[in-house]
């Protein structure tokens, strides 16, 4: 059992309900006891295992600890890549946002000066135990571990050192890229509080999902016309829009840098669904340029990794204890099958993975289980729902071609897809072969063993 799973359902926190009415009802000076403990008991169940091709570090976007900051989308993100994991990892390493932050400090007085301190810091807590509470199954299974501060860089820290090398990767020509076409419109505005959004547009590489919602300091609400102080208005200070992308596109490239060190550090692989990771990543494999021990940065992603959208966590870990030798042989099989097919430089999409790689497997399975049950048998893979998750395919040692970002656009990238099956027979296997002898038995039984018609 997981000590920090196992807290949260001791104080009820596990709760939603309950959780939010905690969060919002308990003085901070509560709130930050908590924090602490939590830190511990984090610290205690955190480990590091051997290397196994299976483990992975999702970057924040992909394990909702971080993109948009609404807590709906969070959980849906979050949840999503749990059922990823469940399908494919031995572990996977994930950072909070904010309870293992190594360098925040938490002053009361400070929090309790302004709404605006107030209320993000109940609301960041909130949204870290919510991530908690969606990883919990994984955690108490030990696939997910939650890293420590003292595991973390400072990423502020890592940021100053990174940006400040001499002769560093020059990233001007991705800001410059960035400020011919991005747009930021106001999201909110209370002028009560001196508090304004905004939401930026036109920058997909960075946005795999939507576009997100930044907070405008006060220092430069003044700066804005009253006349655009409004939802839906465009701003078009060229000193706002500009210090935004310099300080966007440096934190989203040391972010890149950050997850890769990181991942060789503890034998992870690194999982984006972000473009601008390929294109930092290419950057920082360029011939004949100082590399200050940046080689490692080879994070790119290589090809999309399916898994299956409709099942349960709690059925996906159960079939995997029953059926364990199954379920190695099928994510060894698939990841090979795509690592090879990836390989011909062929754009790899999700549905060529389906048609190619699943569909004969699945159709298969159904026609020996109809010969052994002499006819009597529903096909189990009429429709079948995939997501896309993209998954680095090595540990950051190989080449990254010069056409990668055009590869990577072409792969669809954070794309999702429900295929239909109306196709003809593929092949037909002797019917004395036992089921688990296919490579993709576990996959299709998990299938079968959701679908509630049969």
């Amino acid at each position: 059992m997981s000590r920090i799973v196992e807290y949260l359902k001791e104080v009820n926190l596990d709760n939603e309900e309950y959780l939010n009415k905690y969060i919002w009802n308990s003085t901070t000076e509560e709130l930050i006891i908590i924090i602490e403990h939590f830190k511990k008991l984090i610290e205690q169940d955190y480990i590091i295992k051997t290397y196994n091709p299976f483990t992975f570090l999702p970057n924040n976007e992909l394990s909702g600890t971080g993109g948009c900051s609404e807590l709906s989308c969070k959980i849906k993100r979050a949840t999503r890549f749990a059922i990823f994991s469940s399908l494919y990892a031995e572990d996977v390493y994930i950072q909070l946002n904010f309870i293992t932050n190594p360098h925040y400090e938490f002053d009361i007085e400070e929090i309790n000066s302004d709404y605006e301190s107030y209320f993000y810091f109940r609301y960041d807590l909130q949204c870290d135990i919510a991530i908690l509470n969606t990883y919990s199954k994984l955690i108490e299974s030990g696939i997910v571990h939650i890293a420590p501060p003292k595991n973390l860089y400072c990423k502020n820290c890592f940021q100053k050192q990174l940006l400040g090398s001499e002769n560093f990767i020059d990233i001007e020509p991705i800001k410059k890229s960035i400020l011919t076409k991005v747009k930021l419109y106001i999201d909110s505005y209370d002028k009560y509080n001196n508090f304004a959004t905004f939401k930026v547009e036109n920058i997909d590489e960075f946005f795999p999902e939507h576009g997100q919602i930044f907070t405008i300091p006060p220092k430069d609400i003044i700066k804005l016309p009253k006349s655009i102080r409004k939802a839906g208005s465009l701003i078009t200070d060229k000193n706002l829009i500009n210090d935004f992308v310099d300080n966007f596109v440096e934190e989203e490239f040391v972010s890149s840098c950050y997850y890769a060190s990181y991942c060789r550090n503890n034998n992870a692989k690194f999982i984006t669904n972000k473009i601008s990771d390929g294109m930092f990543m290419e950057l920082t494999n360029q011939k004949n340029r100082p590399n200050h021990g940046l080689d490692y940065y080879n994070a790119m992603p290589k090809y999309d990794m399916p898994f299956v959208a409709d099942i349960t966590i709690e059925k996906a870990l159960h079939l995997r204890e029953v059926e364990g030798e199954s379920f190695n042989k099928y994510r060894v099989a698939l990841n090979k099958s795509i690592s090879q097919q990836c390989k011909t430089n062929s754009p790899v999409e999700l549905r060529d993975i389906y048609d190619d790689i699943l569909f004969p497997a699945f159709y298969e399975l159904d026609e020996k289980l109809k010969n052994i049950r002499n006819g009597f048998f529903k096909k189990t893979f009429y429709e079948i729902t995939l997501l896309g998750t993209v998954i680095s395919a090595g540990l950051y040692t190989g080449l990254i071609p010069n056409n990668m970002t055009d590869i990577m656009k072409s792969l669809g990238i954070g794309t999702s897809a429900s295929i239909t099956v109306g196709r003809q027979i593929f092949s037909k296997a002797p019917w004395k072969e036992t089921l688990r002898e296919n490579d993709y038995y576990f996959l299709w039984q998990l299938k079968r063993s959701i679908d509630k018609n049969l």
